[in-house]
């Protein structure tokens, strides 16, 4: 797959995987929108309190912290990247099935650090894929993976709802049905991708020696580019996850609007994303990563601290999807980046570092953000969400010299 020409059209014929790959994402955050969704229906069947179901969460992002460190080495030290992805698809499908039989707050905990490490696992390996089977390409490729995801993540939770709202479904034949699109998805991986693995195997999908990977392990975190794109990856991130938590807050409590308005407006983050991220990916494989991820972080940060001056709905959710054009453009550009800088071999370790720095700084945010939002009114928190824009964009142009084309494709 992988060659030095770039394919002459997006279609399937050259883009097959990359398409299959992205629904298997999309498969694997289904699981995360609808974990999420269930909560609150789950605290009312056992009485918890917010403390006892706000434990879950944090439990859950433990699990992702945890699978990106441990998940990347795996994959690059066994060079097996589409085994790694059937065994996250499959693995995060029963784990919303033991989720729907959990029966007390500390198996419904252990099931959620299962499904957060599972679809934590399936990144470096699909990423490093796709660098390596697309190098000219990358972050196109790597859009239509992040549009899968975002796609997931969004049908996900309607689906559940609607199991719970109009068919009148319990959590548990909620959950257990939405476990089925990740099942069905591994098996599809394993027919459709899983032979032609060996085929490849020894070139870009080569194992390393132990030694090997840890000299090269070593280098990698010494690269300024790497560590740098992993910073500045974790201030886009944790303003990102900052938005997503408080835009609902700021919508009612400030703008006082109903909250079907907090609704479109986070589906119009969304939609706005999954139009930019192909666009912006296969724009910055032409024109270089740097130019387009200033641009857009620079705009980004022009619209949030805009949109505190917004009042009128359909205005402010017009607003919401610009946001959404510009800041999740970024995404694709940054892992695109990223795969071009580091060897092939270590592409699995790399993803792993950039997820690792981003779900870290995500967890800390709503701590920030609330003791922001206390002291001095929700307005604030989007203006320290612009600053994190902007120190995003500090890092971009600090950056050392990005490769070219020609230098990142061998």
């Amino acid at each position: 797959m992988s060659s030095s020409a770039p394919p002459s059209r997006f279609g399937l014929r050259d883009f097959g995987p990359a398409y299959l790959i992205a629904a298997g994402h999309g498969a694997s955050h289904w699981i995360t929108g609808t974990f999420f969704l269930l909560l609150p229906k789950i605290r009312e069947e056992f009485s918890f309190s917010y403390a006892e179901i706000s434990l879950i969460g944090s439990i859950y992002y433990i699990g992702s912290l945890a699978s990106n460190v441990a998940s990347g080495p795996a994959v690059d030290v066994s060079g097996r990247r589409v085994v790694f992805q059937v065994v996250a698809l499959l693995a995060v499908g029963l784990a919303m099935v033991g989720f729907g039989f959990a029966s007390s707050l500390v198996l419904i905990g252990v099931m959620g650090v299962l499904i957060a490490a599972a679809n934590n696992l399936w990144h470096p390996a699909s990423m490093s894929y796709l660098s390596s089977e697309y190098p000219n390409n990358r972050a196109f490729v790597l859009s239509l993976h992040g549009i899968g995801s975002n796609i997931g993540e969004a049908v996900g939770p309607v689906a559940a709802g609607a199991m719970l709202t109009w068919f009148l479904f319990s959590w548990r034949e909620a959950a257990l049905l939405n476990a089925i699109p990740a099942l069905v998805m591994g098996v599809v991986f394993i027919f459709a991708l899983l032979p032609k693995e060996r085929q490849v195997e020894g070139s870009a999908s080569r194992s390393v020696s132990l030694r090997a990977y840890s000299t090269d392990l070593w280098q990698m975190v010494q690269n300024k580019s790497v560590l740098g794109l992993s910073i500045m990856a974790g201030f886009r991130n944790m303003a990102q996850s900052g938005l997503k938590l408080f835009l609902p807050f700021y919508i009612v409590d400030v703008l006082k609007l109903p909250y079907a308005y907090a609704g479109i407006a986070l589906s119009a983050l969304l939609i706005g994303g999954m139009i930019a991220s192909p666009i912006a990916g296969a724009y910055s494989d032409r024109i270089g990563r740097r130019k387009v991820i200033m641009i857009a972080l620079s705009a980004s940060t022009v619209i949030i601290i805009g949109l505190t001056f917004v009042g009128n709905g359909t205005a402010y959710v017009f607003g919401i999807s610009l946001l959404g054009f510009a800041m999740f453009a970024v995404r694709p550009v940054l892992q695109g980046w990223m795969m071009d800088i580091v060897p092939r071999q270590m592409a699995g370790s790399a993803t792993s570092l950039m997820f690792s720095v981003q779900s870290f700084k995500s967890a800390i945010m709503p701590i920030i953000g609330g003791l922001i939002a206390d002291q001095y009114g929700l307005a604030a928190v989007f203006y320290f969400l612009g600053g994190l824009l902007l120190l995003a964009n500090l890092v971009a142009f600090l950056l050392p010299k990005e490769p070219t084309a020609a230098e990142a494709a061998d």
